[in-house]
């Protein structure tokens, strides 16, 4: 996020993805210039995530390293293979559990990602346990979502109040109301 006053350069990447322009996600991740490394991988971070939501999850998994790569890029690839791999689903899911009951890192985006995976198997309490983690909108987003599968609107509905509390304007904000 940008401080104060400065400019969000990934504010159209961000926007994008959230509004389901993936391509246009890709082409300005591309085409922005970052200079700090969290930015960059922000921006990566959102791009393959683009890529995997078009269906192109070979990209992020032939471009994601995983030895030098960071915790949130290589949860991403690992959505990544768990989308592209039906036959490979049990064992990254229980790649999921390990980390999860054992030293997974304190990233916003691993928790996400993470989350997402255990959404597909249908298993939202384990998915609900990860997203309360963080409090980053996206998290919140897909806290709602969970909530929203299990029925629980009265929870859902104190979840997005949570969400305006902290940036009511924001895309991610908005989508969820």
């Amino acid at each position: 996020m940008a401080k104060s006053g400065d400019v969000d350069m990934l504010f159209e990447v961000r926007n994008n993805f959230y509004l389901g322009a993936y391509q246009n996600c890709i082409n300005d991740a591309q085409n922005v210039r970052l200079k700090s490394d969290e930015d960059k991988l922000a921006r990566d971070v959102y791009m393959y995530r683009a890529y995997i939501a078009q269906n192109k999850p070979s990209i992020a998994i032939n471009e994601i390293k995983t030895t030098s790569a960071a915790a949130a890029l290589i949860a991403v690839r690992r959505f990544a293979e768990y989308m592209a791999s039906p036959t490979k689903r049990s064992k990254i899911v229980e790649e999921v559990e390990a980390d999860f009951n054992g030293d997974m890192p304190n990233d916003d985006t691993v928790f996400l990602m993470n989350a997402f995976i255990y959404i597909h198997e249908q298993n939202i309490d384990s998915a609900l346990r990860l997203l309360h983690q963080s409090d980053s909108l996206e998290c919140r987003a897909a806290t709602v979502q969970c909530l929203l599968k299990i029925d629980r609107v009265d929870l859902a509905l104190k979840e997005v109040k949570k969400m305006q509390e902290i940036d009511e304007d924001a895309t991610v904000t908005q989508l969820a109301l």
